[in-house]
């Protein structure tokens, strides 16, 4: 299941947002949104094709086979969220391992156990045995940017140590991940009668390690997931100055909400070159639209004047791709 749309490396704004393309028709009308969405799909078709491999934003079961260790390989990255892992059986049931027990390498892709197991009944007494299989249910892929959380919020006095003023406060939720924070929710007022805090309950989503809960446009909370579920999380805010670390800048400043969106494993590094490929891959169609020699016209001459056409961007874009690309190739580990 592919997590984006469209089932592409760059987003719409992305391509659009470098003036240094040139994205109009023969006429010079701008090409529509429609059909770059399709162009996009289609470019990121073909860098798959050329790489043996995708890293476009999915979530898939995978088997794998253990090997006798707590380590065990995903075999795809940079992950996104692992949602399941399971010791296959022939009863079609199996063994759910506790998600809470692994800890993720997300950029390598792979999992260690933290906790070995031992299943009573079978003899099992590690968490990946040797040939075992096992399934992995987990989302991979760079450039997806997780959503802001869903929460709710309510007027509380449980668990109060530094009452909060009365009168109106806003409350915003962002999602941290491996790779940075997402944007902050809409922003939710909650009118407090007296002094006290506020109950914030945020549900748990794919994605997300841990939560930052803003106190009137300052950090104020952290939540902490381990286990990728479905279930509510929740914190008390109140006046107390926020412990965690997360809560702050490098400088001691109280962070505030993110105004861009770095929750998405960045089109950086090697990871760049998919960026570049698309891009030239998109203009390559947008420049050979207009080629007319591709219209089957080698040349017009009127009186003294000659023009002549001819395909001269094979050699440029080919040896850049192949450059970009190269990297990127499948070679079977």
């Amino acid at each position: 299941m592919l997590l984006v749309t469209p089932a592409s490396y760059l987003t719409l704004a992305q391509l659009k947002g470098d003036e240094t393309l040139d994205l109009t028709t023969r006429t010079g009308t701008a090409i529509s949104d429609a059909t770059l969405n399709d162009w996009l799909e289609e470019t990121s078709g073909q860098i798959d094709a050329n790489i043996g491999q995708s890293f476009l934003p999915r979530e898939e079961t995978l088997r794998r086979y253990g090997n006798g260790s707590n380590f065990l390989s995903v075999g795809a990255y940079p992950l996104i969220y692992v949602r399941q892992v399971k010791i296959v059986l022939p009863d079609g049931v199996g063994f759910d391992v506790p998600t809470q027990s692994l800890l993720v390498d997300y950029e390598a892709g792979t999992l260690q156990n933290m906790t070995p197991l031992a299943y009573q009944g079978i003899g099992l007494t590690t968490l990946f045995p040797l040939g075992i299989p096992i399934d992995v249910t987990c989302a991979y892929g760079v450039n997806y940017a997780v959503p802001p959380p869903t929460f709710t919020t309510a007027p509380t006095l449980i668990g109060v140590q530094t009452p909060l003023s009365s009168g109106a406060h806003t409350i915003e939720v962002s999602a941290l991940t491996y790779s940075g924070e997402s944007l902050p929710s809409a922003p939710q007022t909650v009118t407090l009668g007296t002094p006290g805090a506020i109950a914030v309950t945020v549900t748990n989503a794919p994605g997300a390690l841990r939560y930052l809960v803003y106190l009137d446009g300052e950090c104020a909370g952290e939540i902490v997931t381990i286990a990728i579920s479905n279930g509510l999380m929740g914190i008390t805010i109140d006046g107390t100055t926020p412990i965690s670390p997360a809560c702050f800048t490098l400088s001691g400043a109280r962070r505030t909400p993110a105004i861009t969106d770095t929750s998405a494993a960045p089109l950086q590094g090697r990871f760049a070159g998919l960026r570049a490929a698309q891009k030239l891959l998109v203009q390559s169609r947008s420049w050979e639209m207009k080629n007319k020699s591709n219209q089957g016209l080698a040349g017009q001459t009127s009186g003294g004047k000659t023009v002549r056409y001819r395909d001269n961007t094979r050699s440029t874009f080919n040896a850049q791709l192949d450059a970009l690309l190269a990297a990127l190739k499948f070679n079977g580990l």
